[in-house]
């Protein structure tokens, strides 16, 4: 039996993340919008979906890399019973960062905290296979 969780509806949220103490002696910060959806298939989360503003810029392979690890290791323990969540679709709706030169580790962080904080917002089940 392989236990998994499943979100039941689709969820929107924004969070910020600033570094004070980056070795550039001047704050970082990151804030990103994603949406978390569920999606019809009993898969594991792969890979992000991008739905940014036509306005924006393509966050750089080494920021997308950080998010894609920091939505996988989020969504490796759902809120429930510890399970891995699936049949979810994430997409990103906005990135913007205090500059060009932000660490792929700030990213990854604001990833994990806001993707754990998502799913942990009960619209959670649980099914096994």
């Amino acid at each position: 039996v392989a236990y998994r969780e499943m979100l039941t509806e689709p969820i929107t949220h924004t969070t910020k993340v600033e570094d004070l103490m980056s070795e550039k002696k001047r704050p970082e910060s990151v804030e990103i919008t994603m949406v978390l959806e569920p999606t019809d298939g009993h898969v594991p989360f792969k890979k992000i979906e991008l739905d940014l503003p036509q306005t924006a810029r393509l966050p750089r392979p080494d920021w997308q890399k950080a998010i894609n690890e920091g939505c996988s290791n989020a969504l490796q323990n759902g809120p429930l019973v510890s399970f891995p969540v699936h049949a979810v679709r994430v997409v990103l709706t906005e990135l913007v960062a205090s500059g060009g030169k932000i660490n792929p580790a700030l990213c990854l962080s604001v990833l994990g905290r806001h993707v754990a904080a998502l799913v942990g917002i009960n619209v959670v089940t649980y099914t096994w296979k």
